[in-house]
């Protein structure tokens, strides 16, 4: 239970530094990706546009946006089928899985 509210207190923080550091407006696909990166910290365009019912060229706006924001990153360097990523997710979910095996 302790490792689940520090994971809490972890996420929350990330929230709080995205908010932050994103330029995206109140409502615009940027801003509801965010909160899509929270579940899926991994994403693609194609996710994006599904998950978020935007349009292929807004999702890219919108990853473009965040990317520019310093909140995803591409994986790789190809320029078709492109992967991004939320690291600070990321260290959230390799935290608590490290304090688990920990507790073991």
């Amino acid at each position: 239970v302790a490792n689940a509210r520090e994971m809490a207190e972890d996420l929350q923080s990330v929230r709080a530094t995205w908010a932050e550091r994103c330029t995206a407006r109140q409502g615009s696909g940027g801003r509801r990706l965010l909160k899509l990166l929270e579940e899926r910290p991994v994403i693609t365009s194609s996710a994006a546009v599904s998950s978020l019912a935007l349009s292929a060229p807004n999702a890219q706006l919108a990853i473009d946006r965040l990317v520019a924001d310093g909140i995803l990153a591409q994986i790789g360097g190809s320029r078709r089928n492109r992967v991004w990523v939320a690291h600070e997710i990321l260290a959230v979910q390799d935290a608590f899985a490290e304090r688990t095996r920990r507790q073991r």
